[in-house]
C-alpha cells in the first residue's frame, strides 16, 4: 500500500509539475507576441498621433497670434492705448504790412536797416500795399526773403486807391503810376490807338517794355 501511494503521489506531482509547465510556456510565448506590440506602437497610429499633436501645435499658435493682434488694437486690451501726439505748434497772425514799422520788418531774417527804410519808402510811393507780393518789387529785397516777409505780414487794411480805365486816362495819369514810365505809357496809348481797347491784363504782356512778371501787380491799378 505505501507503495501504491507513493507512486500515486508521485505522479500527480509529474502531472501538476507537466501541467504548470504548459501554462508557463503558454504565458511566457503570449508575453513575447504581446509585449513587443505594447512596446512598440503601430507605426500608422503613431503616424496619426505625431500628425494630430502637429495640428494642435498650429491652434494653439495662431490663437496665441490673435490674442496679441486683439491685444494692440485701442479697446481691447484692459490698458487704454498710449499714442503720441505732436505738439501743435502756436498760430502766429500775421501783422499789417501797411502799418508795420521798420524795426518790426527787421525781424525777418535777410532785412535790415537798409532794406527795411526801402520798404517803408516804397510803400509810402504807392500810396499803400494793396497786396503783399509788391514786396516783390522792393529793390534789394531778394525773392527768398520777400516769402519770408510774407509769411509774417499781409494786408488787412489796404488803401482806398481808385483804378485808372487803361482805355481812357490820360499819359500824365498813368505815368503816375509808380509801375509804369513814359515808356510804357507810351507803349498802352500807342497800342490803344491801334487796336482799340485793352480788354484784360493779359494783352499787356504784347506791349513792348511792359515787364511780364509785374502784369499782376501793375493790374491792380488799372480797369479793364
Amino acid at each position: 500500500m505505501r507503495r501504491a501511494g507513493s507512486h500515486f503521489s508521485n505522479n500527480y506531482r509529474l502531472r501538476s509539475g507537466i501541467f504548470y509547465m504548459y501554462i508557463f510556456l503558454l504565458l511566457s510565448l503570449g508575453l513575447r507576441l504581446w509585449l513587443p506590440g505594447l512596446l512598440r506602437p503601430d507605426p500608422e497610429m503613431l503616424l496619426e498621433e505625431d500628425s494630430a499633436f502637429i495640428s494642435w501645435l498650429h491652434q494653439q499658435d495662431s490663437l496665441q497670434r490673435l490674442q496679441e493682434s486683439e491685444a494692440q488694437l485701442p479697446g481691447k486690451s484692459g490698458q487704454p492705448t498710449l499714442t503720441h501726439k505732436a505738439p501743435n505748434k502756436p498760430q502766429r497772425s500775421k501783422q499789417d504790412l501797411n502799418t508795420a514799422s521798420a524795426t518790426e520788418l527787421q525781424a525777418v531774417r535777410g532785412i535790415g536797416p537798409i532794406l527795411s527804410k526801402r520798404i517803408l519808402k516804397f510803400r509810402d510811393a504807392l500810396g499803400g500795399f494793396l497786396h503783399e507780393s509788391q514786396l516783390r518789387d522792393v529793390y534789394g529785397l531778394s525773392p527768398e526773403v520777400a516769402r519770408e516777409a510774407m509769411k509774417r505780414f499781409t494786408i488787412v487794411d489796404a488803401p482806398d486807391i481808385a483804378p485808372l480805365d487803361i482805355n481812357t486816362a490820360s499819359k500824365e495819369e498813368l505815368s503816375g503810376l509808380i509801375y509804369l514810365d513814359w515808356n510804357m505809357v507810351n507803349e498802352i496809348v500807342r497800342y490803344r490807338n491801334a487796336h482799340g481797347n485793352i480788354s484784360k491784363p493779359s494783352e499787356l504782356a504784347q506791349l513792348l517794355g511792359i515787364p511780364q512778371d509785374k502784369i499782376d501787380r501793375i493790374a491792380l491799378y488799372l480797369q479793364f
